[in-house]
């Protein structure tokens, strides 16, 4: 056990405090099986060992945080993990990227043993993440009844303001906007400059990576999209190679083409889809 405590405290401890995203406050944290599902990069793991941190800061070592994809869980199982943190108190065990877990049985993946735990062990808390949703879908293990699902979005302009410093306000109601849209939008004019600021937003600031290293911003973010066509599509669905390969060549081409109006017959021919590739990749085929 003590090999788990010396993986998962030094990463909860590395973690900043010093800005939440808006669903930290948003989930009710006493319920015994949260599910976190989202995107690649969009600060999953940060929510949760930031929430590690604070229960750790009030009950030493009662929190322990472990990536399903780590060589840790080649060897253990999440049920024999679960039982043996219980006996030394663990009362939290938060579980990132669930959809790469090893199964150690046929039909017995993360979720029949998450399933498992939570029934086995009342007294333990479970907050798990995924950013493969198609995958955590398909697990074998009915969790619907026992979790409480939260979806976790890139950051909204006004979560990158506040991250920023640049301005830190509530959300406001979209009756209130409506309402009152012209003294609200003189109050927050007022002392910040929003124009350049939602041009930087747009630019970076969906992703809260960006800080972290500002010159690699757009490589770690190509990173995401070949990570997502070339393992987390092709593990949830029977597409090949060339497939992916078009998959990737369309990013491109609705990336550089502003305003972008799709027409299924000009992809067709442009990427050379016949209609049973075209409806595995889009959902249907278009006329012609």
């Amino acid at each position: 056990m003590y090999e788990i405590f010396n993986y998962s405290n030094p990463i909860i401890n590395r973690v900043s405090l010093d800005f939440k995203r808006y669903l930290f406050n948003d989930i009710n944290w006493e319920a015994r099986l949260i599910e976190i599902l989202g995107g690649r990069g969009v600060g999953k793991t940060t929510l949760m060992l930031q929430r590690a941190k604070m229960l750790n800061a009030k009950v030493p070592n009662q929190a322990v945080y472990l990536s399903l994809d780590d060589k840790l869980m080649y060897r253990n199982s999440i049920v024999d993990l679960a039982e043996e943190l219980e006996k030394y108190g663990v009362r939290y065990l938060f579980l990132d990227e669930v959809h790469k877990y090893p199964p150690k049985l046929k039909d017995y993946d993360w979720s029949a043993e998450i399933k498992n735990a939570y029934d086995r062990f009342p007294g333990l808390k479970i907050v798990y993440s995924g950013s493969s949703v198609l995958k955590i879908y398909k697990g074998h293990g009915d969790l619907s009844r026992r979790k409480s699902s939260w979806r976790m979005a890139g950051m909204s302009f006004r979560e990158h303001l506040a991250f920023h410093g640049v301005l830190d306000k509530e959300s406001i109601l979209l009756e209130d906007i409506i309402l009152n849209h012209q003294h609200i939008s003189n109050t927050l004019t007022e002392k910040t400059k929003i124009i350049p600021a939602f041009k930087k937003y747009l630019a970076t600031g969906y992703f809260p990576f960006y800080d972290e290293d500002p010159g690699a911003y757009h490589e770690r973010l190509s990173a995401i999209i070949n990570v997502i066509i070339e393992t987390d599509i092709p593990a949830v669905s029977d597409i090949s190679f060339e497939t992916s390969q078009k998959l990737k060549k369309l990013l491109a081409a609705i990336a550089t083409t502003v305003p972008y109006v799709p027409n299924l017959l000009k992809l067709r021919r442009a990427f050379y889809l016949g209609p049973a590739n075209l409806v595995k990749v889009f959902g249907f085929a278009g006329k012609g």
